[in-house]
């Protein structure tokens, strides 16, 4: 009986996948400011937040947007209690995310902050103020200990349907989401037909060889999402919202994509070693991750007109790893030599 019940889920998965919009129009920032507007919904977040008054037993008298966060994940916040104590506030999507990430943030404490408490939606964690931000040359000097981490988290275990069935169903959805957003670029004329065709080749001839390998993931492995302690070289990854199920190393092609030698690649896979087989992390299936990854956020930007400054060099990348065979051996990272 379990083998039906396994094939209804994957079914249903297949079918939820497959009657999501394909496109969404492109949406302009709300109101004449743009970020501005979007911080000042965030103020107006945090004075509902703290007017329902959670984690009563903590007494937390005031929260505010974090300084200096990025206005496009404008749900973390800061949070101090009556006696003094300070806190890092989280406003995830729904409850069940949170669940979620209240689950993996408690598997990985050495990854995240610590997690105080969970109410609803919220999450509560600790304020991490002997931590500082990393400079983008600090954080390629760290790739190594990205890589460690990689492994770690690669090697987390989460339950239930986030098991063998939840990264099954995740991997249709993956392969279904690069289509449909590959014919959505193509559908807006950032990349013709023939640019459209290769890419689409190449993807599926990278698809038969790897197929779409799941694991849990921390999305953009970018310095405004890692915290350092200089007493130790302790790392945090400060993004709650960007962990979960995805393509198996997509983290680590936002890290290659700042890059100009190959270096830090090599780096990572020597130290992810340490802990986990790093062969399945080839140049082809890099390449492979490198393709989704492209697609993904030329789709996005073009969608919501979300940092769309970096939209033409996004679209250049596409193309030149669309112009090159697939599978190709000798393919140079977007930015760089070897």
């Amino acid at each position: 009986m379990r083998a039906p019940a396994t094939a209804g889920i994957l079914a249903t998965a297949a079918r939820r996948t497959r009657v999501q919009p394909v496109w969404r129009p492109a949406r302009p920032l709300a109101g004449p400011h743009g970020d501005d507007h979007r911080m000042d919904s965030t103020r107006a977040r945090a004075d509902r937040l703290l007017a329902a008054r959670p984690f009563a037993q903590l007494d937390l008298r005031e929260i505010a947007p974090i300084p200096g966060a990025s206005v496009h994940s404008g749900g973390a916040f800061f949070a101090t209690a009556a006696d003094g104590r300070r806190y890092k506030l989280r406003e995830c999507s729904h409850r069940l995310r949170a669940l979620a990430i209240a689950r993996w943030v408690r598997l990985l404490p050495s990854v995240f902050p610590k997690l105080v408490g969970r109410e609803g939606r919220l999450l509560l964690l600790e304020r991490l103020d002997d931590f500082r931000p990393m400079t983008r040359t600090e954080l390629l000097a760290h790739a190594d200990d990205l890589g460690r981490i990689g492994a770690r988290v690669h090697g987390a275990s989460p339950s239930g349907l986030s098991g063998a069935i939840g990264r099954r169903a995740a991997a249709l959805r993956f392969d279904a989401r690069f289509r449909s957003d590959l014919r959505a670029i193509a559908a807006t004329g950032l990349v013709d037909a023939p640019t459209h065709a290769r890419a689409l080749a190449k993807y599926q001839a990278h698809h038969g060889r790897f197929g779409m390998p799941v694991a849990l993931e921390l999305d953009d492995l970018h310095k405004g999402n890692w915290m350092l302690r200089e007493s130790d070289g302790a790392m945090r990854y400060v993004d709650e919202e960007g962990v979960g199920l995805r393509p198996k190393g997509t983290g680590l092609a936002s890290l290659l994509k700042t890059v100009t030698r190959t270096n830090p690649w090599y780096r990572y896979k020597l130290g992810y070693s340490e802990y986990a087989d790093a062969e399945f992390l080839s140049w082809p299936y890099t390449e492979y991750l490198l393709l989704i990854d492209t697609v993904r956020r030329v789709a996005h930007k073009a969608r919501t007109e979300a940092r769309e400054e970096k939209l033409p060099d996004e679209v250049a990348h596409l193309r030149a790893m669309a112009a090159t065979p697939e599978l190709a051996l000798d393919w140079r990272f977007p930015k760089g030599d070897t």
